[in-house]
């Protein structure tokens, strides 16, 4: 009876470390934020971000998320604060990778979010390149084709926004994301 007590006692503690050792992942905080998020529970995101940040600290979209709901909650300051320590991630990024399609895209985000909109334009410029760039690699690469599309929407440029989409459509008509 001792051993059999024991031996529960001891698989009891393993399935506690498991579950403690899955709540201390960057993945785990961040669905936990996405549930309350569909929940309104703003606050609740913005801990469960932070959460996120200490397993993950250099996670430029963690802190642009974080930066989203610092805003609607008010926190202006802190959100400005969140959003221009993502710039500084991104630029490292871009430093070391200026071909970074993404990071570009989300850098001129960050600067729309933080009202510099010629900053902006400009670096939606450098994403539309480094799509490009990417597309002359490979014409079916679906990501560069949808991230063209978006990047020409942010500019402007309805009519050439939808050519990409529709390229995007091309290589494969399946994808959700270009019809939308």
């Amino acid at each position: 009876m001792g051993a059999k007590l024991a031996l529960t006692l001891l698989a009891l503690a393993e399935l506690c470390a498991c579950v403690t050792a899955q709540e201390n992942t960057t993945d785990y905080w961040m669905d936990k934020a996405e549930e309350f998020a569909y929940n309104s529970s703003f606050e609740e995101v913005i801990s469960s971000l932070d959460e996120a940040l200490k397993t993950d600290p250099g996670n430029e979209t963690i802190l642009i998320r974080e930066a989203l709901y610092l805003g609607i909650v008010g926190k202006v300051n802190e959100s400005s604060q969140t959003y221009e320590k993502a710039l500084s991630i991104l630029d490292e990024i871009l430093l070391k990778d200026p071909d970074d399609a993404e990071a570009w895209q989300k850098k001129a985000s960050v600067l729309g979010s933080l009202n510099r909109r010629n900053e902006s334009l400009a670096a939606y410029e450098e994403t539309l390149e480094a799509f490009n760039r990417r597309i002359e690699k490979d014409s079916k690469d679906m990501d560069a084709w949808i991230g063209k599309g978006n990047a020409l929407l942010n500019l402007g440029k309805w009519d050439e926004a939808r050519d990409a989409y529709n390229e995007a459509i091309e290589v494969d008509p399946q994808d959700y994301r270009a019809w939308g």
